[in-house]
Order: C-alpha cells, then sequence, then structure tokens
C-alpha cells in the first residue's frame, strides 16, 4: 500500500470511521479525478481529507501534445517544487502505454540522454510514482493496458519506491505483470538485489547497455567506469535462470550514436557476447532523439550494417523509432522542461 493510503487508513482509524470508508476511497483513489467525485463519503468527512491529503503528489500539471502522432506529455510539479514528466503514448487497438518517471533528474549521467544532464536531485516516492499513472488513468478517453519504468532516473536506484509501485500497478491497477517494463542501466548493486529478491514483481527487464565494449561504454555511460560488459552478462544470466519462460525474454536497449557505438566492432563484439543467450534476448536499435549533447543520430546506412551483423550472428534486433519526439517526449529527452502549447489539467 502507498504511503498516503496508509495515512488516509490511519486517519480514518483515528477518527473512529467505520471500516467500508476505507474500501470506499480506495476504490475511487484508481477512478476518480479528486475528493469532490467521492460522494459515497460525507461532505464532512470529504472536506477534512482533502484539507490533509492531496488527491495528487503534484500540485500543478502542464500537459503537450504531439499533433505528429497523438504522443502527450505531462510536466508535473511536486509539493517541493520539483519536476518531472510523464508520456501518454499511443497503442495500436486504441489502448496507451504510460512511460514513467523513478526519480527526479538522474545521477548515472548518460551523455546522450537529457535526464542525465539534470543530475539526481531526489528519489520519488511510491506515492508520485502510482500518481504518473493515476494521472493519465483518470483523464478523459484513457485506455491503458502497458506501463513502461522508462522516464527520468534509474528504477534500480530507487528500489524500494519502485517495488511499491510496481506492485500497486499490478494488484490496484489490474496492469499485468508482462504489460510492465522496468529499464535499468543494470548497475552491479542493483541488479543482484532484483534477481535475489523473490518478491520483486516478476514484471519485463529492459538492460540499457547502449555499448559492445566497455571502452565505449565508460565513455558514454559514466556509472560504468569501475564496472564491465561481463559483470552485467553474468547478472543476465543469473535473471534469465531464475525467470525466463516463453513470454518473458529480456530486452537490450542500444541507443544508435553515429560514430560513437555505431561501429561493427561494437556489434561484432555484442555477438561475441550475446551469442549463447540469442533465444532469450532481444536488442531494441534506438535512433538517438537530439537533446543539447553534441552528438549525432546513426546514420541509415551504419544502422543497417549494424543490424545485419547482429541478425547473421543470430541475435534479434527491431529498430525502434520514438513517438513524441517534436515535444521532447521521446526516448532520452525528458529533462523537466516546457515547450510550447501546454494546457493545464
Amino acid at each position: 500500500m502507498s504511503e498516503k493510503l496508509s495515512a488516509i487508513q490511519q486517519w480514518l482509524t483515528t477518527a473512529e470511521q467505520p471500516a467500508y470508508r476505507f474500501k470506499q476511497i480506495e476504490q475511487a483513489w484508481y477512478t476518480t479525478a479528486g475528493w469532490s467525485a467521492v460522494t459515497a463519503l460525507p461532505l464532512a468527512i470529504r472536506t477534512k481529507l482533502s484539507e490533509q491529503f492531496p488527491w495528487y503528489s503534484f500540485s500543478d500539471s502542464k500537459v503537450f501534445t504531439s499533433p505528429r502522432d497523438g504522443t502527450q506529455k505531462a510536466l508535473l510539479t511536486l509539493i517541493d517544487n520539483a519536476k518531472i514528466e510523464t508520456v501518454l503514448m499511443p497503442n495500436a487497438r486504441g489502448t496507451q502505454t504510460v512511460c514513467v518517471s523513478a526519480q527526479v533528474g538522474c545521477g548515472m549521467g548518460c551523455t546522450f540522454c537529457a535526464t542525465g544532464t539534470m543530475g539526481l536531485q531526489r528519489n520519488l516516492t511510491s506515492d508520485e510514482i502510482i500518481d504518473q499513472v493515476r494521472f493519465w488513468q483518470q483523464q478523459p478517453n484513457h485506455n491503458i493496458t502497458n506501463v513502461v519504468f522508462m522516464g527520468m532516473g534509474e528504477p534500480l536506484a530507487n528500489y524500494d519506491a519502485v517495488k511499491v509501485a510496481l506492485n500497486t500497478l499490478i494488484d490496484k491497477l489490474n496492469i499485468g505483470k508482462t504489460r510492465i517494463v522496468l529499464s535499468t542501466v543494470a548497475f552491479p548493486a542493483g541488479l543482484k538485489r532484483l534477481i535475489n529478491d523473490e518478491t520483486f514483481p516478476d514484471v519485463r527487464i529492459a538492460i540499457s547497455l547502449h555499448a559492445g565494449t566497455d571502452a565505449t561504454r565508460k565513455k558514454i555511460v559514466p556509472s560504468h567506469k569501475h564496472n564491465s560488459i561481463k559483470q552485467i552478462v553474468q547478472g543476465i544470466e543469473q535473471y534469465l535462470a531464475a525467470r525466463h519462460n516463453r513470454r518473458h525474454h529480456l530486452t537490450v536497449e542500444y541507443v544508435m550514436l553515429f560514430n560513437v557505438n555505431d561501429l561493427p566492432s561494437e556489434a561484432t563484439a555484442l555477438v561475441k557476447t550475446f551469442s549463447h543467450l540469442k533465444d532469450q534476448v532481444r536488442f531494441n536499435l534506438i535512433p538517438w532523439n537530439q537533446t543539447t549533447a553534441a552528438l549525432q543520430r546513426s546514420s541509415e546506412e551504419h544502422l543497417q550494417q549494424f543490424q545485419q551483423i547482429l541478425e547473421q550472428g543470430g541475435l534479434h534486433s527491431t529498430v525502434r523509432y520514438s513517438k513524441g519526439l517534436d515535444i521532447t517526449a521521446a526516448c532520452g529527452q525528458l529533462a523537466a522542461q516546457a515547450v510550447s502549447q501546454a494546457q493545464s489539467i
């Protein structure tokens, strides 16, 4: 249970309210858009609760909509004035995916990622993570079926809050485990903790690798400085041994940077490293999305050559183009910045 709902439950107990009051609130918490809509509660109780427990863990929201593909980005101002972003992406068949943030900023410092330029300001609470999905779920015309932890921050560096949020998404918002993806840079301590935690929800995992060699990864993923790809692969092997099944493969994410990590030597190194896992791992090749960094997106020629080397080596790969590029909502672009034509909600 989230911290705020626990506090509300305690308040109701102290106020000597019947137990069913909390059940009424918990049901409304994930389906309605504010205290005023919880009409099952007496007005006096609603008023007192609204004064002590804000419906959301943010004080302001501004929504930006892409005219190109319908992607929406919300810039949320938290109670302490910190800012985060969350994205709602339309899928095929009329469903939607929510991309959530796990931290304000990020301490991993990836050179190609706008969030990395912010540094780590603080972890989000479980409520602040859950409320990103609640926010979108309580907007008109929602049909959310998937959630991806690919927004701001490193989820495994905020392990406990993310774990609570995952359990809430599964148990209270009815998002299936295989429809949730947690993306991690796979720093060894975080990956080891996940692998050894039998109570961690069995969601899908995506490893943000972005290089085939340690030398290249250390240049673009500074947190990798004292680690190795070999360590990451060992962690992947342990994870797959414990949790792999036919529907639960592991994804390796790879942002494609021109003449940095898109060279044939990097692709060949990936084949050598992952060939024994070829039936359990899928590669997402992601053309880099523009930030303020002095980098370039891979050319189509480099991208095709890179993918061909992987495929010839038996590794499955897909080129994934991001949505929301025109509102800086695409992969690697979230930096808590406003764009034009915002709509306050």
